[in-house]
């Protein structure tokens, strides 16, 4: 029963972490986004701005304080965009250094949260029930068989190494 609530506990703060990286406030660089407001500052400015999409593929609209716009397709490595109404170099912050910032805090592909969970998941069999694990990796191969002490700790060790992948992954990618 212990051994279920910890992978329970786990697996809500991993949940939780991926509610919490969408949502708030966050600084990148001399820029603090905010995404609930939908703005981004530079300390003396404030641009306001629209995401759609993902850390692969989205598309990026900023609107300066005199009303000009930068606007960014970004489709799986590369891009496009363009920049609308009198907008004056030097004057405000350049549309791409805008666009990274925002790009900094942009929602992970549900393929990477999917991978990252999945490992996750490994590493917590791995970690919590060494015996298990062992079993499903070296001991079904042999009968009667029963792990050293040593290859127990190192199959916790080894899930307790997936699942720190498996939040580097989550957070990094």
């Amino acid at each position: 029963m212990k051994r279920l609530m910890a992978v329970c506990l786990t697996a809500l703060m991993l949940l939780t972490a991926c509610a919490c990286a969408s949502a708030g406030t966050y600084t990148a660089g001399e820029y603090e986004v905010d995404r609930g407001k939908g703005t981004i500052s530079d300390g003396t400015n404030t641009y306001r701005y629209t995401f759609t999409g993902n850390a692969s593929s989205y598309q990026i609209e900023i609107t300066y304080p005199d009303g000009s716009t930068y606007w960014w397709n970004q489709q799986e490595g590369s891009g496009y965009g363009g920049q609308s109404g009198g907008y004056e170099e030097g004057r405000y912050a350049s549309g791409a250094a805008l666009c990274g910032a925002i790009e900094a805090g942009a929602p992970k592909s549900l393929g990477v949260v999917v991978l990252a969970v999945v490992l996750a998941g490994i590493g917590l069999f791995g970690a919590i029930l060494p015996n298990a694990a062992w079993y499903c990796s070296i001991g079904w191969k042999f009968k009667n068989a029963e792990p050293s002490g040593a290859a127990l700790a190192l199959t916790r060790a080894g899930g307790a190494a997936v699942i720190f992948a498996a939040v580097i992954l989550l957070f990094m990618a």
